[in-house]
């Protein structure tokens, strides 16, 4: 599990860096994060196996489509908070 609510600072670069050091997170939160749907794309690249929760509430620049793509490409993904 990571949590890096209302980290604002929290970029496209961030979520590479947290996809190397973290290999098996099964609650990934992002809420309030500056983090775009190509950060979201990695997130689904490096955790489909794994990730069950993920959180992008306010999240600016997160689209519907981004969203779209997550809930297709992470089969195990029983939560995602994207209000």
């Amino acid at each position: 599990m990571l949590s890096l609510v209302l980290g604002s600072e929290i970029t496209d670069a961030s979520v590479a860096a947290i996809s190397k050091c973290y290999s098996n997170l099964e609650l990934l939160d992002l809420s309030g994060s500056s983090i775009s749907d190509m950060g979201l794309g990695m997130i689904c690249n490096v955790f489909p196996e794994t990730l069950t929760r993920l959180l992008v509430a306010l999240c600016p620049n997160i689209t519907s489509s981004g969203i779209q793509f997550a809930t297709a490409q992470l089969p195990l993904l029983g939560l995602i908070d994207c209000g």
